[in-house]
């Protein structure tokens, strides 16, 4: 009943507001559009613990996706991250251009393999005299 009573659920619902007149609430959003009144209330009021049993399945897949939406992101900031600390160790180290993923990739890869490697601008600053 506490959790019922959060007007946040019915946002996330789609429900109107506490307090906003209504005569019915359509289906939740899963495609199965029947066209048949969920809830009939004229105050609007926050949900019961029966609407919330309800609505549970709704729920629960809106959390799915804010978390995995979360996760997406999060993801994406550590990488930018990662691109802005590898390029401010190459500016500090020596004044050179970092290259790209692309080449940094390549010439782990080559190192692996026991292939000697350099990034474009590093072999050229210790190849050729200034």
């Amino acid at each position: 009943e506490a959790l019922a009573a959060e007007e946040r659920l019915a946002e996330l619902l789609s429900l109107p507001a506490a307090g906003a007149a209504r005569s019915a609430i359509p289906a939740p959003r899963d495609g199965s559009d029947t066209g048949e009144p969920v809830r009939d209330s004229a105050d609007g009021g926050p949900l019961t613990a029966e609407e919330l049993d309800r609505y549970a399945d709704e729920l629960r897949g809106l959390l799915d996706d804010a978390v995995s939406a979360a996760e997406r992101t999060l993801f994406d900031l550590r990488t930018a991250a990662a691109d802005d600390t590898r390029i401010l160790s190459a500016l500090g180290d020596g004044g050179l251009l970092p290259p790209g993923p692309d080449v940094l990739a390549t010439v782990e890869y080559l190192g692996e393999h026991g292939i000697p490697a350099l990034p474009g601008w590093r072999y050229l600053a210790q190849a050729v005299d200034p």
